[in-house]
C-alpha cells in the first residue's frame, strides 16, 4: 500500500502572471511576458512577440529588470533605493 506524505518545496511567485513556477526564471520570464502583453495587447492582426520592432530586445532587458529587483520592492509595488 503507498503511503502518501506531505513534502515542502521551494516555489517562485509571479504575483503579475498570478502563478507559482519551480524555477526562478520560469517566474521572471512569465511576468516579463505579462507586464509586455498589458502594454502592447495581441488583437486579431497583431502580436506583441511577431510584429513589434526589436521586441527580443524588449524581452531580454525587461527580464534583466525583473532579475536585478529586490523581493522586497517586487511585494511593495515599486522600485526602492
Amino acid at each position: 500500500m503507498a503511503i502518501i506524505e506531505k513534502k515542502t518545496r521551494l516555489v517562485y511567485f509571479s504575483p503579475t502572471a498570478r502563478r507559482h513556477f519551480l524555477t526562478k526564471k520560469a517566474a521572471i520570464l512569465a511576468e516579463a511576458r505579462v507586464i509586455i502583453l498589458r502594454k502592447h495587447p495581441s488583437e486579431d492582426n497583431f502580436s506583441w512577440r511577431l510584429d513589434l520592432k526589436r521586441s527580443d530586445v524588449l524581452y531580454r532587458r525587461l527580464t534583466r529588470i525583473i532579475k536585478r529587483q529586490q523581493p522586497s520592492a517586487i511585494a511593495a509595488g515599486g522600485d526602492k533605493t
